[in-house]
């Protein structure tokens, strides 16, 4: 009974590890044909999908990389949209005016600006600064005076030639931020050497979780951050694999690998030698896959790596 239970739990979590190393779990999608004036934010809500998914599974690392001609492939996504440039401007939500006297230098697009309060004339301090002193018919000024005697600020007004006042001009409505993320320090590479395949859908139609590296059979890995090693076994079609949990819902996946060097609930240091690379079967060339996930969906490692 006690090695049935056994066998049963080991079954699960290889099972369970087998999800994360689903090749195909995201390859559902359809390609847009880039067209001129569209952005990448404008694409990622026409798609309702995210800047960063976008980025991601297309290698873009700089919005201004796309140009018009070139295809995008929208994750997720079962149909193939017409953008209406005019009607995205028009909904787009438009930004606040800042309340300040010179307005303010354009902030970095990471850098959100600051309003300045507006003062309440309502409740003036001992230390607000006196109102000028009104000016009488002959041209001197004059403090002004109510009715028990004391002095009052009196609101000057504006010339008889003077027109209505100027309508300050609204911004332009605001597009989706562009912004993509980088976080180059979060992990190391396991292993240095040229990147063969490159993460997201493949020229033959298969999605690619992670990125696969060249490097010569017997070469160390190295843990890419510091965490607990949660499976570390042989799997079908992926050779010995290695799977370490680190903080934040992050994990790294090794695959393709040869004489681990870890073992399951092991802790193990970012730079710790956990395997050494192997061979995959049915393949003359060595070369190994190395996946990052984010609460189980896999992400870009070249967005990750310094």
């Amino acid at each position: 009974m006690k090695r049935t239970f056994v066998l049963l739990a080991l079954l699960a979590c290889t099972l369970a590890c087998t999800g994360y190393l689903d090749r195909t779990e995201t390859s559902r999608g359809v390609y847009h044909l880039v067209q001129r004036g569209e952005t990448l934010s404008v694409i990622a809500r026409t798609y309702r999908v995210t800047v960063q998914d976008l980025a991601e599974y297309n290698n873009i690392t700089d919005p201004d990389m796309i140009v018009e001609g070139s295809a995008l492939f929208i994750p997720g996504a079962v149909q193939i949209h017409d953008i209406d440039l005019p009607a995205i401007r028009e909904s787009s939500p438009s930004v606040p005016e800042p309340v300040a006297a010179v307005p303010p230098a354009s902030p970095s697009p990471r850098t959100v600006p600051r309003t300045q309060p507006v003062p309440d004339v309502r409740a003036p301090s001992s230390g607000a600064a006196k109102p000028p002193p009104a000016a009488d018919v002959s041209g001197k000024t004059r403090p002004a005076k109510d009715s028990g005697g004391a002095a009052v600020q009196a609101r000057p007004s504006p010339p008889r030639d003077a027109g209505p006042p100027t309508a300050r001009p609204r911004p332009a409505p605001a597009t989706p931020s562009e912004d993509i993320r980088f976080e180059r320090q979060r992990f190391i590479w396991p292993v240095r050497g040229p990147v063969k395949t490159r993460f997201g859908i493949q020229p033959n139609g298969l999605n690619a979780n992670g990125i696969e590296i060249d490097a010569p059979e017997n070469t160390p890995v190295l843990a890419a951050a510091g965490g607990t090693v949660i499976f570390s076994d042989t799997l079908k079609e992926y050779g010995e694999t290695v799977i370490l949990k680190h903080p934040d819902d992050f994990k790294t996946v090794y695959i393709q690998l040869k004489s681990r060097r870890v073992q399951r609930d092991q802790q193990v240091k970012r730079g710790e030698i956990i395997a050494l690379t192997g061979k995959p079967e049915k393949k003359r060339e060595p070369y190994w896959n190395f996946e990052i996930r984010y609460r189980n969906k896999a992400r870009n490692p070249m967005f990750f790596l310094p």
